[in-house]
């Protein structure tokens, strides 16, 4: 299945390695910059470069493609792959609105071709263990997921420098890059929440550097937190009357543990590698475009994506001070 990249930066790397033992050939590079396109295809094998996103969408050999240009450009460039009849991945998060989200599904239902979101906790098979295991912690009435992490652009940020990833033109900025993972992962353990109270605290530019979200439910709340200007040392938690999970990866679902109000201790999921973790993503991804069976059904995944972009958007409306 001949694959095509829009991106040149390390997940789209991290992407193709588990995308070529998913059964995906790397077919073609896109990059604004003939030599940058060149670069990434020849490190990568691929045969073909492109610095021109209608001819990329016009060449007959590509099966799908995966976009991991920035956040605002994840919109224009889906819609025009989808309206040339390619299947499309797109790196989360898939649009910034529900309402982009919800047009680009109806486009690829109307040109026979699938789209979905690269959105790693709902393709690993420790969701199932997570939500397995939940009836063991008794009542549930609060947990709190975090994700936390120092960004490597920060240094070059405070030095002045223009990045991306704290770019509001982009659409990006901490909720976007990271808090996606803490929401979708909330949406996918708890459902829906009641109502959302949400701060955030802004860098001079407009980006959020940090933001906390509380979801409230009938029966509980659960707390998101987020921030890409430091580095978390303590792991989520999901807290019961009988116990507690922990989880070290609330992006990956990795490093999970389940600890009972008497000590006793169980090991939920280890720590594989980044690899395993998008290998199971990847092999989703081509089964939807088979149409063959998924560890998530494709209108599930769908669904998902949906919901959690509008948890999303309820947190920068009560947060209040989002750019966009």
């Amino acid at each position: 299945m001949n694959l095509l990249t829009v991106g040149t930066s390390w997940i789209t790397e991290s992407y193709l390695e588990s995308a070529f033992a998913a059964g995906f050939t790397h077919y073609a590079a896109y990059s604004r910059t003939q030599e940058k396109a060149r670069a990434f295809a020849e490190k990568h094998g691929a045969k073909m470069i492109f610095t021109s996103l209608a001819e990329a969408a016009a060449c007959p050999e590509i099966d799908c493609v995966y976009i991991a240009s920035p956040n605002v450009f994840h919109f224009p460039q889906a819609k025009e792959f989808l309206e040339h009849g390619k299947h499309v991945i797109v790196e989360k998060p898939i649009c910034t609105y529900p309402s982009q989200i919800e047009e680009l599904f109806a486009l690829a239902e109307k040109n026979g071709v699938t789209v979905c979101e690269a959105l790693m906790p709902q393709h690993v098979p420790a969701l199932r263990k997570i939500r397995d295991a939940l009836p063991e912690l008794g009542v549930i009435r609060s947990a709190q997921l975090d994700y936390s992490q120092l960004s490597s652009k920060y240094a070059g940020y405070l030095r002045g420098e223009k990045q991306n990833i704290f770019s509001p033109e982009m659409q990006a900025g901490c909720l976007q890059d990271l808090g996606v993972y803490a929401v979708a992962v909330a949406y996918l353990l708890f459902g829906m929440p009641a109502d959302i109270k949400a701060s955030a605290v802004m860098l001079p530019e407009g980006a959020d550097a940090a933001f906390s979200a509380i979801l409230g439910y009938p029966d509980k709340t659960v707390t998101i937190s987020s921030s890409k200007t430091a580095q978390t040392r303590v792991p989520s938690q999901i807290l019961g009357d009988r116990g507690v999970i922990l989880i070290d990866s609330v992006s990956q679902l990795t490093g999970i543990r389940l600890i009972m109000n008497d000590g006793t201790e169980r090991v939920l999921e280890e720590t594989p590698s980044r690899f395993e973790v998008m290998k199971c993503e990847a092999e989703d991804m081509r089964a939807y475009i088979l149409g063959l069976p998924a560890r998530v059904p494709y209108g599930e995944a769908h669904l998902t994506s949906l919901q959690t972009a509008r948890i999303m958007e309820q947190i920068r409306r009560s947060a209040g001070n989002f750019a966009f």
